[in-house]
C-alpha cells in the first residue's frame, strides 16, 4: 500500500508496537553508508519521538516563562534610582573595617537566604550615606542571580518605602495608576522583598512623629503576610518604636534577631559634601 508519493506499507511489523512499518519508495544516500538504501520506520515510533520532543520543547518553554516571571521581576519591577542601577558587590568599595564587616554581613545573608534557604526578616541599620542602599541592592541582585543560575523560580524585589507610597498616592486620582491593592499584591507575592529606607516615608512628612494611619495599616498588612523581608533604615530601635505601632514593630522583627547589622553612628558618610 502506497502512502502518498514517498512511502509504502510493508508486510513487516515493528517488534515494539506490532504495527506495519513504512518504507521509502526511493533509496536515500547517507554519509555513514556505502550504498543507497530504503528508509524503513515504524509510524508509531516516529509519532512517539515527535510527541516527546514537543513535550520537552513545551516544558522548556513553560519553565523558561515561569523563571522569567520570577527572577525577571527584579529587573522589571524594582524601583532603583539611576545612581544605584550599577550597585553590586563588585562596585561596593571597602575603605574601612566597618565596610568590610557590612560586606561580610551581606554575604552571610546571601548564604542564609540561598544556600540554607532560610526564612525570616533582616535589618541593616545605620546613619544616612554609609552605603546601606548599595549593599541592599548588592544582596538582592546576587540572590536573584543565584536562583536564576540553578533555574529555580524565586522572585526578588527591591523597593524604596517612600517611593512605594508615592506610587500608591499618585494612583489615588488616576484610573491608570497603581492601586493600593495592586501594590500590596506585588509586595506580598515575591519570595524576597528588600525594603529600602524604612521610616523615611513618615519622618519627611511627620517630622519624626507617628506614621500616618493608612501607611501603618499598609505596612502592618504587608508584614503580617510575609515571611522574609530585608529592611534597611536610618532609624534605631527607639526611633522605630516612636514611629510605628508595637504590633507592627513585632512583625517587622520576625526572625531578625540574628540577621541584623548596625553601623556605628560615627561610620563614614560616603555622600558627604566636599566643603
Amino acid at each position: 500500500m502506497d502512502i502518498g508519493n514517498f512511502h509504502h506499507v510493508t508486510e513487516r511489523l515493528c517488534p515494539r508496537h506490532k504495527t506495519y512499518t513504512w518504507q521509502s519508495n526511493n533509496k536515500v544516500i547517507a554519509i555513514d553508508r556505502k550504498e543507497p538504501y530504503h528508509v524503513e520506520t515504524c509510524p508509531v515510533c516516529i509519532q512517539e519521538k515527535i510527541d516527546k520532543e514537543l513535550a520537552e520543547l513545551t516544558g522548556e518553554a513553560i519553565s523558561n516563562a515561569e523563571l522569567s516571571k520570577s527572577y525577571g521581576i527584579f529587573e522589571r519591577r524594582s524601583l532603583i534610582s539611576p545612581e544605584l542601577l550599577p550597585a553590586s558587590y563588585k562596585t561596593f568599595t571597602i575603605n574601612t573595617d566597618i565596610d568590610r564587616s557590612a560586606y561580610n554581613f551581606g554575604l552571610r545573608m546571601n548564604d542564609f537566604y540561598f544556600r540554607q534557604e532560610g526564612v525570616g526578616n533582616a535589618f541593616l541599620v545605620g546613619p544616612p550615606g554609609v552605603g546601606k542602599s548599595h549593599l541592599t541592592i548588592a544582596i538582592a541582585r546576587k540572590l536573584n542571580d543565584d536562583w536564576k543560575a540553578i533555574k529555580k523560580p524565586k522572585s526578588v524585589l527591591f523597593m524604596p518605602v517612600n517611593r512605594l507610597f508615592q506610587t500608591i498616592q499618585a494612583g489615588f486620582d488616576k484610573k491608570d495608576g497603581v492601586t493600593r491593592d495592586e501594590m500590596m499584591k506585588l509586595l506580598e507575592g515575591v519570595d524576597y522583598l528588600f525594603l529600602d529606607d524604612l521610616g523615611k516615608e513618615s519622618t519627611f512628612s511627620n517630622h519624626g512623629n507617628e506614621a500616618s494611619n493608612w501607611k501603618q495599616e499598609f505596612l502592618y498588612e504587608l508584614f503580617d503576610n510575609r515571611k522574609t523581608t530585608f529592611i534597611n533604615t536610618n532609624l534605631n530601635s527607639k526611633q522605630l518604636k516612636q514611629l510605628y505601632d508595637p504590633a507592627l514593630i513585632s512583625r517587622m522583627g520576625k526572625g531578625a534577631k540574628n540577621q541584623t547589622f548596625v553601623y556605628p553612628q560615627h561610620a563614614e558618610d560616603r555622600r558627604e559634601l566636599p566643603f
